[in-house]
């Protein structure tokens, strides 16, 4: 597995110190690649202050924090400083996706040389994404959010048929069924997942509407502007519930605090 885009890891010199995340490194050859390249101004980047209004009147206080629970709820407005320095911390994330392009490349064309393109499976996909200034965090990767919580997933090989894509929501439990199921193996009865659906055949039939996503533990800001320490009380359990009509998320944390959001109207998960 590539290393990009992750951050730099350092490893502390006394024992039971914890690790600093330095912005990630980029080859060389890739290392001016984007200039100028900032994260996204979505809705949910570094948000300002909010104010729920009526027809006829404010009926909440403009609120000093950003949306969310738990110590998301709790963090600050980030200044110009920061922001600039997360522009940076993205371009670089960015730099260092050029030398996997490169693998995949160099992947393709070896198969291809070998004469066994027609006859592989290639899948490509990723363990997490990452936040970095939505709802004011600083760069990181386990919270509930969308972008934490939504990767790619591609497969090309024999009988997926090109271009086609499918929505039914999945995750990587549904990894290894999906193995079994391409290589026609029969599936393992502890399998919590199911293969997912590669073509059209296997989307009408086993489609499922929810995921679960949970978090046990603490949560590590990476970069200069994180925290120094790891953040409590960020356990939780997500459920997803995915259809034609609906796609909902709602989360509960270990503080007791609910977070519900209706994906369709609300994707930035502000309100």
């Amino acid at each position: 597995m590539p290393i990009g885009p992750h951050a730099e890891t350092v490893q502390p010199a006394s024992p039971g110190a914890l690790p600093t995340f330095n912005p990630p490194v980029p080859a060389l050859r890739h290392k001016d690649l984007y200039q100028g390249v900032k994260v996204p101004r979505t809705d949910n980047f570094n948000p300002n202050k909010v104010c729920l209004m009526s027809r006829r009147r404010v009926i909440s206080l403009i609120r000093a924090q950003t949306s969310g629970a738990s110590f998301i709820a709790k963090l600050p407005q980030q200044n110009s400083t920061v922001v600039e320095y997360n522009d940076e911390y993205y371009r670089l994330r960015l730099a260092t996706l050029a030398a996997v392009d490169d693998l995949v490349d160099a992947m393709f064309e070896r198969l291809e040389a070998m004469g066994l393109l027609d006859n592989t499976y290639v899948i490509y996909t990723s363990d997490n994404g990452y936040h970095i200034g939505q709802h004011r965090l600083p760069p990181g990767k386990a919270c509930a959010i969308e972008e934490d919580i939504g990767v790619p997933m591609f497969i090309r090989g024999p009988g997926v048929p090109e271009g086609a894509t499918v929505d039914s929501p999945t995750t990587h439990t549904d990894i290894v069924p999906t193995l079994f199921s391409l290589a026609r193996i029969p599936l393992l009865k502890q399998f919590d997942g199911i293969p997912m659906p590669i073509t059209e055949k296997d989307y009408a039939n086993a489609r499922h509407e929810h995921v679960n996503i949970e978090f046990w533990g603490e949560n590590l800001d990476e970069g200069m502007y994180g925290s120094p320490v790891p953040r409590a009380n960020n356990t939780y359990k997500s459920l997803r519930v995915v259809a034609n009509d609906y796609d909902l998320s709602y989360t509960v944390w270990c503080t007791g605090e609910h977070e519900l959001y209706d994906m369709k109207a609300r994707r930035n998960q502000l309100e």
